[in-house]
């Protein structure tokens, strides 16, 4: 069996060269994964059809970011460092709000997301940019008031949970 995430990856269309050959090569010995790689497939077919209709909030991949980009999508992005405040708002016009999330995820296995009091666990990171990527609908974000919006992100471990850093949009509901 192979692992999860790179089934995930082969089926989103993230792999490639040696590593895509070799997972698709993997898929005509081993039923149970290709069975895996179909299931995602399918969930694939509905999570691009949620994302289209612009009510949706979730951790992107890269691949899933530049697609959504693609498609103009994306219409407000916002940086942030750990510890930077960043003054935020949307615009009627707007569809998607991307939030790239900057910090040292070069050495762990398992980031964690909290966000409004919620708790994303395990989420997609991109390694090598060391970021995490949050997308959430304009009209989520028009929803709320103004307000200082505190995001953190966690490393878990058999060890526990360890604090990578905190990220603060401060949103004015006033400019919509």
């Amino acid at each position: 069996m192979m692992p999860s995430e790179t089934l995930l990856a082969l089926a989103l269309g993230e792999l490639e060269g040696d590593a895509r050959d070799e997972a698709e090569a993997h898929l005509f010995e081993c039923s149970a994964c290709a069975a895996e790689v179909v299931a995602i497939e399918r969930v694939g077919r509905g999570v691009r059809a949620w994302v289209g209709s612009s009510q949706a909030r979730f951790v992107a991949t890269p691949a899933l970011v530049a697609e959504l980009e693609r498609r103009g999508l994306i219409t407000r992005r916002y940086a942030l460092g750990v510890g930077d405040v960043v003054p935020c708002h949307v615009e009627p016009e707007d569809v998607y709000v991307l939030t790239t999330l900057r910090a040292d995820v070069s050495s762990v296995t398992r980031v964690d997301l909290l966000a409004l009091g919620m708790r994303f666990e395990d989420v997609p990171f991109d390694r090598s940019a060391g970021a995490v990527f949050l997308v959430d609908a304009a009209s989520f974000i028009a929803s709320l008031p103004t307000m200082k919006l505190e995001l953190s992100l966690v490393e878990v471990d058999a060890a526990g949970d360890r604090a990578l850093g905190q990220f603060f949009l401060d949103h004015d509901a006033r400019a919509t």
